[in-house]
């Protein structure tokens, strides 16, 4: 059974639980909990395609340059594993990561033999 998130419960569903992606952002501006963003912190708006909502359970707004979980669009996300992908946000390559290690280590490596 897949959940309806962002449509009225009907009388035949029960409680459940559901994973949602989350992503940290910044605010470009002033935000409401709840309001509608881009994957940028940019709020809905001419132009700008939104990929979700500025964390709901807060309880002030989000200043201009402060971070917030942006919980993505149910049904939006193309893999989930705990680690997830979405067509706004990059990812990195295995072979990206693994080069990023391999020079963390060698420049390590340098060090403890110096």
């Amino acid at each position: 059974m897949t959940l309806a998130i962002g449509k009225l419960v009907r009388a035949e569903d029960g409680r459940d639980a559901v994973h949602v992606a989350i992503a940290p952002t910044m605010a470009t501006r002033e935000l409401q909990p709840g309001q509608h963003v881009d994957a940028n912190g940019n709020p809905e708006g001419p132009g700008v395609v939104p990929v979700g909502i500025v964390d709901p359970f807060l309880r002030e707004p989000v200043l201009r340059g402060q971070r917030f979980w942006l919980l993505l669009y149910p049904n939006s996300v193309t893999s989930l594993r705990h680690e997830w992908t979405h067509p706004a946000f990059p990812t990195i390559s295995p072979s990206e990561v693994n080069q990023v290690i391999k020079a963390y280590l060698d420049e390590k490596k340098a060090k403890v033999s110096s």
